[in-house]
């Protein structure tokens, strides 16, 4: 998968306290991944959405309670942190432990839909 490593990208806010960048970019990984999935088992392009939950729904992926709650929960860190007005708070409220269960969660959850692609 061609681009930005967003994994790399979410180990380096990690080390500089930026929590809520670290679940954008889980979003991002997730995303991309899903991405590929999708364009591999319909043989079309994935559409223009950074929904994770709309994206599984298309290839009917079954998810695990834990796995929805991860894409529901990313997609709307995702969304926040495109309003400007909402993302200081949103940085408050994620904390080192919850951007590192985040981390650990997606780590899982991409090699869980790669070994499908």
């Amino acid at each position: 998968m061609a681009g930005w490593n967003w994994q790399r990208m979410s180990l380096k806010r990690m080390s500089t306290g930026r929590y809520l960048y670290v679940l954008f970019c889980c979003q991002q990984t997730l995303e991309k991944t899903l991405k590929a999935l999708v364009a591999k088992q319909t043989d079309e392009f994935p559409p223009r959405t950074h929904s994770l939950m709309r994206l599984a729904d298309i290839i009917s992926l079954e998810l695990t309670d834990d796995h929805q709650y991860l894409f529901r929960e990313l997609s709307t860190y995702y969304i926040s942190t495109r309003y400007t007005q909402t993302i200081e708070q949103l940085s408050e409220k994620i904390t080192k432990k919850a951007a590192h269960d985040f981390l650990e969660q997606t780590e899982k959850a991409q090699q869980w839909i790669r070994s499908m692609i």
